[in-house]
């Protein structure tokens, strides 16, 4: 069980959701000490059109009441998604005030932002007074201005002190550390263009993927998962161990994917970060492949010419 400051950081972080699609105005905690950790959105999933923000991309700067502009460290980085039940999960529909204000179905981006120097681990020699933070990453979109904030000017006041980070206590402890646990593990995103569909509207899709089974950690072998938190997409998936010494995982999609949502049929393929040799963003297609894809209409004819992209962004 966590102890009650993780919880809390938890807690404010979802509570993030209500604005689901934005970015921070501020953290949400507005002020700090030099060495603190703040919390704060760097928007909704889909400001990353790649479909991943990498940690080792983002620089966060904070710039103190003297002008001296600190680089801080990036603790951790990862999804949160709205409750199932919420208005925000429920109301989902075309042309709706939540869709246009938001995006449809998306989650948000949370760093945990230690303020100290990433190299060394000392706190920064931050002046007291107002400050600001700056946040930058190759992945991530320029938002629009209505509503949702500014990543590179984000106001937060600096107190008198020195803090420390958060150690994240949990009153157990288990074998993992929880909140590593909640960022992204090595992935490769299955995603159809949306520029050869054409305006068709899909309603399922099958793939079959192959992976070499010496190559992963067998404890923690790829895995599909759905990258959609709607409810009304179902997927149905089965592994077979194939004479090779390859692993066949087939995977039905079933949906109502007009040519607004073609998102929703997005996939990762996720496995361990522990596998049995180093699986690169150059070598991962000698270790996993898609080996066939099929996408059916409304009546249930096979849609010709689409083909997925996959693509390791993890």
């Amino acid at each position: 069980m966590l102890k009650k400051e993780i919880l809390k950081t938890i807690a404010l972080g979802l509570t993030a959701l209500l604005f689901s699609g934005c970015v921070s105005m501020q953290p949400l905690s507005n002020y700090a000490r030099s060495g603190d950790t703040i919390t704060l959105s760097l928007g909704g999933t889909n400001f990353a059109p790649s479909g991943m923000i990498k940690k080792e991309n983002v620089t966060v700067q904070i710039t103190d009441a003297l002008g001296q502009i600190h680089t801080a460290k990036l603790r951790k980085l990862f999804r949160v998604y709205s409750d199932p039940t919420s208005y925000y999960a429920t109301r989902q529909k075309v042309g709706g005030s939540i869709e246009a204000s938001s995006g449809r179905m998306q989650g948000q981006w949370m760093a945990l932002i230690d303020l100290i120097d990433p190299v060394t681990s000392t706190n920064l020699p931050l002046a007291v007074g107002d400050a600001s933070l700056n946040i930058t990453a190759p992945e991530i979109i320029a938002p629009n201005n209505w509503g949702h904030g500014n990543i590179t000017a984000m106001p937060i006041k600096i107190l008198e002190g020195e803090g420390s980070p958060n150690s994240l206590n949990r009153a157990t402890s288990p074998y993992y550390d929880m909140v590593s646990a909640l960022e992204p593990e090595p992935q490769v995103l299955v995603r159809l263009d949306e520029t050869t569909a054409g305006g068709a509207n899909i309603t399922g899709v099958e793939y079959v993927f192959s992976y070499i089974q010496a190559d992963f950690n067998t404890l923690y072998a790829p895995d599909v998962v759905l990258m959609t938190p709607n409810q009304n997409v179902q997927m149905i998936k089965s592994k077979s161990l194939q004479d090779d010494g390859t692993v066949q995982i087939k995977t039905i999609i079933l949906g109502n994917f007009t040519s607004y949502y073609y998102q929703e049929m997005d996939v990762s393929i996720v496995w361990d970060a522990g596998p049995n040799y180093a699986i690169t963003d150059d070598n991962w297609m000698n270790s996993l492949q898609l080996v066939s894809s099929k996408y059916i209409d409304r009546d249930g004819y096979t849609l010709p010419g689409l083909v997925p992209v996959l693509t390791k962004i993890r």
